[in-house]
């Protein structure tokens, strides 16, 4: 994984806070952690893949991240460049995840369509989880509203 020249914040909501990683710099980028008695949950918003993240994870039980899918990137070439800075695709957040080994990885972002009636040009669950699949082998997951894990 190569580091993000970019640095990240990190928001901490814990009652064992010492096992926390120290806040970064605030950028627009966020990573929150959140450490109970009995489950660790890591939610990074937009953002590209940063050793921070990895970080903060490090065999958590639930990493919750955004994702955008090659095939998705690939019809909208006015957008690629700002993806890149600010954005993760499905090879690089299985690439992440294979370092960051959470329980269950959940993925989100926009560009999914759980309708893909309202918004034809988005990627569906399907085609999202099959990129995923051709490069990382842990659990995973699309996020929808309400679910519960």
């Amino acid at each position: 994984m190569q580091p993000s020249s970019s640095r990240s914040r990190v928001i901490t909501t814990s009652p064992a806070a010492a096992q926390a990683p120290p806040p970064a710099a605030p950028t627009s980028q966020t990573q929150i952690v959140l450490l109970g008695t009995d489950r660790s949950i890591v939610i990074s918003g937009d953002t590209n893949p940063t050793q921070a993240t990895i970080d903060a994870c490090h065999g958590c039980d639930v990493l919750i991240h955004e994702v955008h899918t090659l095939g998705w990137l690939a019809k909208r070439p006015d957008f690629q460049a700002y993806a890149a800075r600010y954005h993760t695709t499905t090879a690089q957040l299985a690439e992440l995840a294979s370092q960051a080994k959470p329980r269950l990885l959940i993925l989100y972002h926009a560009s999914i369509a759980l309708r893909p009636a309202v918004n034809p040009r988005a990627s569906s669950p399907g085609e999202l989880l099959s990129e995923m699949a051709t490069r990382y082998s842990g659990p995973v997951v699309v996020g929808r509203d309400l679910d519960v894990y």
